[in-house]
């Protein structure tokens, strides 16, 4: 991705708008890269909205969730009046925004803001409804959002929330064994994140019909899956050895395989390697980091 020597890719739309950081929050749009006037840029729909975060108001204050839209940027506030802070993580194309906020002396939750702004919390794990932590890390077309819940002994679970209720995803390692990730939904309502096998690594996952599917890994110990389209093709990154780090590889999962990006990257300048897949559009378009930036592949068929 042309620009700054080090970037990174969070998300693209169904133009190709890509929305990242590079230093601080950037726009990629027709080949030229753009400065956004926010601190994070993670989501952007097809209306080109892009969601993330700023520090909107004094210098002590923390960031907001915002929206910037239209050249405007919207902050959608501290909710309650107590809130510390609040991030914005994802927006669909009605304009409903999925994120998280905090409280002095509380832990990080999740929260849903509709298009007049008005933020709604949402349940958590464990029966007591907003006292565990979450997080909300996506949101599809019917408004289905999905992210990670706290139980009350402490085990992160991927969750989904629907007409106004919370539902663990269930594990790989079944329903006592910690570790469960949701990190995208399609309008499918198939959820793809990670979870934690016996072994204690974790490898990446789609949830689908109430079942829990392992997406399995390129050879090394762990994977994790960052993104979905509605074509079902799965996007992530994955341990290709035991090395850690510097084994690590972007991958796409389709038709019940996972392929190593850098081995079908058609063009790929050399000493460059695609190490994190984070999002994919309905064209097949996928967006990323490697080593040294961002990056962008567009499918040769």
């Amino acid at each position: 991705m042309p620009g700054y020597a080090s970037s990174v890719a969070n998300d693209v739309n169904a133009a190709g708008v890509v929305v990242g950081s590079a230093d601080k929050a950037v726009v990629w749009q027709d080949g030229e890269i753009g400065r956004l006037p926010m601190n994070t840029a993670l989501g952007v729909n097809d209306a080109g909205r892009i969601v993330g975060s700023a520090y909107t108001g004094a210098s002590n204050e923390p960031a907001h969730a915002v929206v910037y839209r239209d050249g405007e940027l919207v902050d959608l506030g501290a909710p309650y009046g107590g809130a510390n802070g609040s991030t914005a993580l994802a927006i669909n194309e009605s304009d409903t925004v999925a994120g998280t906020f905090s409280e002095s002396g509380q832990p990080t939750r999740a929260a849903v803001w509709d298009a007049d702004g008005t933020m709604r919390r949402l349940p958590g794990l464990g029966g007591v409804s907003f006292s565990t932590e979450s997080q909300a890390a996506a949101i599809n077309e019917g408004g289905q959002v999905v992210g990670t819940a706290v139980t009350k002994s402490g085990a992160n679970r991927a969750v989904i929330w629907e007409n106004g209720t919370v539902r663990d995803l269930g594990t790989l390692g079944g329903g006592g064994y910690p570790g469960t990730r949701a990190l995208d939904v399609n309008d499918q309502g198939t959820v793809v994140g990670d979870s934690q096998k016996l072994t204690g690594y974790m490898h990446a996952v789609s949830w689908s019909d109430g079942k829990i599917t392992d997406l399995g890994t390129l050879g090394g110990p762990a994977s994790f899956a960052g993104g979905i389209n509605n074509r079902g093709q799965i996007v992530g990154i994955s341990d290709t050895d035991s090395s850690g780090g510097a084994g690590r590889r972007a991958f796409i999962w389709e038709n019940g395989k996972m392929t190593d990006l850098n081995k079908v990257t058609v063009n790929l300048p050399e000493g460059t390697v695609l190490y994190n897949a984070a999002a994919i559009n309905d064209d097949g378009v996928i967006v990323g980091t490697a080593s040294p930036r961002a990056f962008m592949l567009v499918p040769n068929d």
